[in-house]
C-alpha cells in the first residue's frame, strides 16, 4: 500500500494488551484517491477479506475525518501539509 498513488502518509498501531484493536492512520491527497485503494481490489481489500474469514481481529470499523489542524511531525514531516502543497510519495 506505501505506493498506492495519493499516499502521503500512514502508520500502524499496534496495541500492546491482548484484546485490544490495532489501528492503521493514513492520509491521503483526496477522498477519489482513498477510495481507489480502500473499495476497489488491492491489498487492503484482501487484508479485510482475510480479517472476516479467519477471524483474526474482533472486529473492523472505518472512520473519515479531515484533519483541521497539525503539531508536529510523523517521521520527520508533516503528512498533512505535505497532502496540500502536493508533494508526491510517502516517507515512512
Amino acid at each position: 500500500m506505501r505506493s498506492a498513488p495519493g499516499l502521503h502518509g500512514a502508520h500502524s498501531f499496534t496495541p500492546i494488551t491482548r484484546g485490544d484493536d490495532g489501528v492503521t492512520m493514513s492520509v491521503w491527497a483526496d477522498d477519489a484517491a482513498m477510495a481507489s485503494v480502500m473499495y476497489r481490489p488491492s491489498v487492503h481489500r484482501t487484508q479485510i477479506d482475510r480479517y472476516k474469514s479467519e477471524h483474526t481481529a474482533d472486529r473492523t470499523s472505518f472512520t473519515r475525518c479531515r484533519a483541521l489542524e497539525t503539531c508536529g511531525t510523523w517521521n520527520g514531516a508533516d503528512p498533512i501539509e505535505r497532502a496540500r502543497s502536493g508533494a508526491g510519495g510517502i516517507r515512512m
